[in-house]
């Protein structure tokens, strides 16, 4: 087997693990949510949602939330550098609303620490943060099953976040793409006692843990962040019973800029942090952050996809026995897709996977000559 292919042996045989793991149906959810046990008290929580310019659909996301919350609960909404009436429809809605405007540092990360540093000043601390993005609705229970499980485990808690196909019939194989990512290979990874990667929206964190957290701007935010708990002994876990829903911006632009963000931010973290992260946690002997730095080592899949194959090409002129990589990786992927794509993705459609790869080439190779850098906004419309 040559070099290239020795170098994805880690991540082929990591994703076809979790693949294969993810395989059996999960049992469902209890039909009544957790605070109906009268011996239950769920910690007291704060929501925080992050907001840029998301005056039209910030209430559907508002009040989806808010008929989850308790009396002791609090809705917070940062409203990040905004021009519309982002502000105006939250505070209608019931949520607590604070301004942010510093126009040279803008993104997630300085969002959350602008509510994070409201919240120490506040009068009562929850005891959990639960941040969810302002164009997300959550499954009934969410919210309770996301919070028992952090307080459970006092470890942050990541919820499945799906995303979901508009109206462009190239969404449907980002969704089944997405499902792989947040949901199988997460299921997977529980079921392997692996930690899970936090994913930007639906994730709770005790508040105590956050505290010490100095949340620093990345595309990646999300996996940052988890990788930082983790380095300090809190390594996320995942909560599939917690369910929360997005779609897809219905733009060719909004869709270009969200994915961009999404691997340009995966790609740095891999090359520039998992080999640090790896050494740490082993020189720890923490086998739930080695895990997650593991994790992190598996490219964004389609980039996967396009390694293995020219490397298979090549390996293939000197031995016969470097197929059974690719072979492996491609049986995991239809097995996965026959077991939990067919909804989205019907047979006659997986030729077109092929020309979704090809077209994330410009993507990747502008990580490589003008890779993104700034934090730029998702148009959905």
């Amino acid at each position: 087997m040559t070099l290239p292919l020795w170098i994805l042996a880690l991540p082929i045989v990591l994703l076809c693990l979790q693949l294969l793991t993810a395989l059996p149906a999960r049992q469902p959810p209890p039909t009544r949510p957790a605070q109906a046990r009268p011996d239950y008290h769920r910690p007291a929580l704060t929501v925080l949602v992050p907001a840029h310019n998301e005056a039209a659909g910030i209430a559907t996301t508002l009040r989806s939330i808010r008929s989850q919350l308790s009396a002791t609960d609090r809705l917070l909404v940062i409203a990040d550098n905004c021009d519309d009436h982002t502000a105006a429809i939250a505070r209608a809605n019931g949520a607590t609303v604070i301004e942010r405007h510093d126009s040279a540092r803008r993104g997630k990360a300085y969002a959350l620490a602008f509510g994070l540093q409201w919240l120490a000043g506040a009068a009562t601390a929850p005891d959990i943060v639960i941040c969810i993005d302002a164009d997300c609705t959550l499954d009934a229970g969410a919210l309770d099953r996301l919070a028992t499980r952090c307080a459970s485990t006092n470890r942050p808690a990541q919820a499945r976040y799906l995303m979901h196909a508009q109206t462009v019939p190239q969404q449907q194989i980002a969704e089944f793409a997405w499902r792989i990512k947040n949901s199988l290979r997460a299921l997977g990874r529980e079921r392997l006692g692996m930690a899970c990667q936090l994913t930007g929206s639906g994730m709770a964190i005790p508040y105590a843990q956050l505290q010490t957290i100095d949340l620093q701007h990345h595309l990646a935010e999300d996996l940052a962040l988890g990788l930082t708990l983790a380095a300090q002994g809190h390594a996320p876990v995942y909560c599939h019973e917690a369910i929360l829903h997005s779609r897809f911006p219905d733009n060719p632009a909004g869709t270009r800029a969200q994915r961009t963000r999404w691997e340009h931010g995966h790609l740095h973290l891999l090359l520039h942090t998992a080999p640090s992260h790896l050494y740490r946690a082993i020189r720890q002997r923490d086998w739930a952050y080695a895990t997650l730095a593991l994790d992190l080592c598996i490219p964004p899949l389609s980039l996967l996809l396009m390694l293995t194959a020219l490397a298979t090409i090549l390996a293939l002129i000197t031995t016969p026995w470097a197929l059974l990589p690719a072979a492996a990786l491609a049986l995991s992927l239809l097995a996965t897709w026959a077991k939990h794509g067919r909804d989205l993705l019907p047979a006659k459609r997986l030729p077109a996977i092929a020309r979704y790869i090809l077209a994330k080439i410009p993507l990747y190779l502008r990580y490589l000559l003008r890779r993104q850098r700034a934090w730029i906004s998702t148009r959905r419309d």
